[in-house]
């Protein structure tokens, strides 16, 4: 991939984040429902992993940028 697609990338990565937390934080602070330990660990999890990839594409934007 080059930079400008990487860069493009990354911030349709940061958004989507941004969404999902914003989406998260309403869904768990609602009073009156219940999530499951399960449900929970997969939003968690699904975050955990989009951040894991917005440091790959970080890092490897990095690399490029020296090259």
């Amino acid at each position: 991939m080059s930079i400008p697609e990487l860069e493009k990338k990354l911030a349709e990565l940061k958004d989507s984040l941004e969404d999902i937390e914003e989406e998260r934080s309403l869904v768990l602070g609602q009073r009156g429902i219940h999530l499951s330990s399960a449900t929970v660990g997969k939003y968690e999890a699904e975050i955990e992993q989009i951040n894991k990839r917005i440091n790959e594409l970080e890092e490897l934007l990095r690399k490029k940028r020296c090259d």
